[in-house]
């Protein structure tokens, strides 16, 4: 081989490794390791470092505009669903319902309504807090 080939080869291989070398750079500086993984989560995490907070994991604060139940109101439709019968009395201590009626958690309280109109008949305030 020649001198010349050989040094062309020489400044072909370096400029190889400059850039190889630039571009383990900007990985680095991107946050990948050395060993070409992902940086941790946390990191990379576009809630920001305070995501993982105990604080950040608290439910949205309960807005006071509560609603004042009184005996003798219509409970709203929405609590109709079966997801809202309280179906063991007993555990929550209020008493066993009468026929046609049944307790239903609305909110923080504890209603009891009359099961075909839907008209409250007794109410717990602050049950479930």
């Amino acid at each position: 081989m020649s001198r010349t080939l050989i040094a062309a080869m020489t400044t072909a291989l370096t400029a190889a490794t400059m850039l190889v070398g630039l571009g383990t750079q900007d990985a680095s500086a991107a946050g990948w390791g050395p060993d070409h993984r992902e940086p941790p989560r946390m990191e990379r995490d576009h809630r920001g470092p305070n995501a993982h907070r105990p604080e950040a994991h608290r439910p949205p604060p309960v807005h006071h505009t509560a609603r004042h139940w009184r005996p003798g109101d219509r409970l709203p439709t929405a609590y109709a669903s079966r997801r809202y019968v309280i179906a063991t009395p007993a555990a929550y201590h209020l008493h066993r319902p009468p026929r046609g009626h049944h307790w239903v958690r609305a909110g923080s309280d504890a209603v009891l309504v009359a099961s075909r109109s839907g008209i409250m008949v007794r109410i717990v305030p602050g049950l479930f807090r």
